[in-house]
């Protein structure tokens, strides 16, 4: 799958715009959406410069979500604290 494929089938399964998930906008829904792009397109392979790109946001803004999202554990449940 192509990463523009992956966008377009997250934008569509949270029911937005290719344009607003890609854009400015910090509303909180759409954070996770574009939280779960930077997982599925990191998963694919692609490194934090590129989906920065893709995002046309900092590497370091795509790594400190990656990170904040492997450490939270808040949605599984069962899952001892993270310590």
């Amino acid at each position: 799958m192509r990463p523009q494929d992956a966008i377009r089938n997250i934008a569509y399964s949270r029911g937005v715009e290719v344009p607003e998930l890609l854009g400015k906008n910090r509303s909180t829904w759409l954070n996770k959406a574009r939280i779960e792009a930077y997982q599925i397109l990191s998963k694919m392979g692609m490194s934090s410069p590129d989906i920065g790109k893709i995002f046309t946001r900092d590497h370091t803004t795509i790594l400190h979500h990656l990170k904040k999202k492997a450490v939270d554990n808040s949605d599984l449940p069962n899952q001892p604290p993270v310590i």
